[in-house]
C-alpha cells in the first residue's frame, strides 16, 4: 500500500473538522511499517498516525496534540544568541528517520546524531548514538541495572516534550538525563533532530556536549 493511499485512508477515518484538506503530510517508510506526521499549519495542530507492516493498525490514531509548532520553536529558542542561533536545517521532506534524514542531508548516516528515549526506574532518559549504530543489550544492563525499556511510542511526546521523528537531546526538561554514546566520537560533526520530523542541526561533538548538557559518555552501542 503505498503513502497516498494511506493518506486518503487517514482522511477519510479522521476528517471530522479536525483534520483539513490543507494539510502538510509527511510519510516515512520504516523497516517496521510506515510513520506519517500530519500538520495542520492553519489551526497549529497536529497528529501522528503510525502503521505495522500488515496496516492492521491503520485505523488507530497513537498520538495527538499541539506539538508540532511547541517544539520546534521552543528548539530554536533554545538556540537563540548562542553560537549555533539561525543554524537549525528544516527540510522540504521527512527527516524522522535515519535514513531519511541521511537523504535529506546528503550526508552518512552515521552522521546522523539518533536520539533514543528509554525510561530507567519509570523516569525518562534521552541515548544518543551513530545513526548506524543500535542499542547493545548486555552493554545497556551492564551500565543501567536494568533491561533497556524504550518509551512507547504513543509516550514519547509525553515524557520527553518532543515527538517521535523530532526527538533531540535540547529543550527538555532539567530533570531528563542526557548520555552520549561513544559511536558518536569518530565523527567531526553529527546533525541531531531539531524539534520536528523534517529538520536537523549540524554541530560538532564539542557543541553536542555543550548544548545537551550531557551527564555522561557511556559505551552501550554496536554498528547495526
Amino acid at each position: 500500500m503505498r503513502c497516498n493511499d494511506l493518506y486518503n485512508k487517514i482522511l477519510n477515518i479522521y476528517d471530522n473538522g479536525y483534520i483539513q484538506k490543507n494539510i502538510i503530510t509527511q510519510c516515512s517508510t520504516a523497516s517496521d511499517g510506515d510513520f506519517f506526521v500530519i500538520n495542520d499549519n492553519k489551526k497549529k495542530v497536529s497528529l501522528a498516525v503510525s502503521f505495522d507492516k500488515s496496516y492492521k493498525k491503520n485505523e488507530e490514531i497513537y498520538a495527538e496534540s499541539n506539538w508540532f509548532p511547541y517544539t520546534k520553536e521552543n528548539v530554536r529558542e533554545f538556540f537563540k544568541d548562542t553560537e549555533l542561533d539561525g543554524c537549525i536545517l528544516e527540510f522540504n521532506q521527512s527527516s524522522a528517520t535515519v535514513e531519511l534524514a541521511a537523504q535529506a542531508l546528503e550526508c552518512d548516516a552515521d552522521e546522523i546524531a539518533k536520539t533514543l528515549s528509554f525510561l530507567v526506574d519509570e523516569k525518562p532518559i534521552i541515548i544518543v548514538v551513530s545513526g548506524k549504530s543500535k542499542i547493545d543489550n548486555a552493554k545497556y544492563k551492564s551500565k543501567f541495572l536494568t533491561k533497556a525499556k524504550m518509551i512507547p511510542f504513543e509516550l514519547v511526546e509525553q515524557y520527553t516534550g518532543h515527538f517521535p521523528g523530532g526527538v533531540c537531546p535540547f529543550a527538555l526538561d532539567k530533570s531528563i538525563k542526557v548520555y552520549l554514546d561513544e559511536s558518536l566520537k569518530s565523527h567531526e560533526f553529527v546533525f541531531p533532530a531539531a524539534g520536528s520530523s523534517n529538520s536537523a542541526i549540524k554541530m560538532t561533538i564539542q557543541q553536542l556536549e555543550k548544548f545537551s548538557n550531557y551527564c555522561e559518555w557511556i559505551d552501550v552501542s554496536k554498528k547495526s
